[in-house]
């Protein structure tokens, strides 16, 4: 376990649990850190405000051992998500695709009016050791970490991605996490850099994603420029772009209620 939090005095109580002080060296280096200590084979991603169901890792290793993957090292697999907002319970995904291809056409093309809600969230994710030494997990990266590692997988390594169809992880989105304190302009860098290749892929992505943290935080002008640089930069799809006008839309109507 890792604690990259500023009390040093932190412990676990289950003595089979190492923990490991990473500092204040943020996510991606506090990851790698772990994956270098760690002395098994595999290794399965869980940030400590989401809980895993008790089969699956179990289920995970089975897709493994059914795919004959265990004698190779190039491969993910991930499994769905109960996603926890207030007293509402959505699952990520909706359909379940058995095996991920292209990863930004899965998680940022909006190709239809209903969202597929395709994830592919940290702690749904079992792999081996061996592909996060070969690939490791880029402590420059600040936002979309876990996209940015899979992106990188398939690219360098054309590594499997597999999806256990079943809603195995519950995780919690909290008005004052991650999501909503990180920056419009972390966002847009990072689609700029990997996505700009992919147009169609890299405009829905700045309407439907890198927009949205300005208007969680009550910017909408701030989202409307995201929006309107996505049109100078890149192609966003005409589903994606009145979705986003949808979203703003109800986003002014909750402020003036306020």
């Amino acid at each position: 376990m890792l604690n990259n939090a500023e009390d040093d005095t932190w412990s676990h109580p289950d003595s089979r649990v190492r923990v490991i002080r990473a500092g204040d060296s943020g996510s991606n280096a506090a990851r790698q850190i772990g994956i270098r200590a760690a002395r098994c084979a595999y290794i399965a991603l869980l940030d400590d405000d989401d809980r895993w169901a008790p089969q699956k890792l179990q289920l995970q290793f089975a897709v493994a051992e059914d795919h004959d993957l265990l004698t190779t090292e190039d491969w993910v697999i991930s499994c769905g998500v109960e996603k926890l907002r207030g007293s509402a319970v959505e699952l990520w995904p909706r359909r379940f695709d058995a095996e991920v291809l292209d990863v930004p056409r899965y998680l940022f093309r909006r190709d239809s009016w209903r969202s597929a809600r395709h994830q592919l969230q940290s702690s749904t994710l079992f792999f081996p050791k061996a592909l996060a030494l070969a690939v490791p997990f880029d402590a420059s990266v600040k936002i979309h970490m876990d996209w940015d590692w899979l992106i990188k997988v398939r690219n360098l390594r054309d590594a499997r991605i597999l999806i256990l169809d079943r809603h195995l992880v519950r995780y919690e989105q909290l008005a004052q996490g991650i999501t909503s304190r990180s920056r419009a302009a972390l966002s847009v860098a990072w689609a700029d850099q990997v996505l700009r290749s992919r147009p169609r892929e890299h405009g829905d992505f700045l309407v439907l994603f890198s927009a949205r943290f300005p208007m969680l935080q009550g910017d909408l002008s701030g989202s409307r420029r995201v929006i309107s640089q996505a049109r100078t930069t890149s192609a966003p799809s005409l589903r994606a772009q009145l979705i986003a006008r949808a979203n703003l839309l109800r986003a002014a109507s909750r402020k003036r209620r306020l």
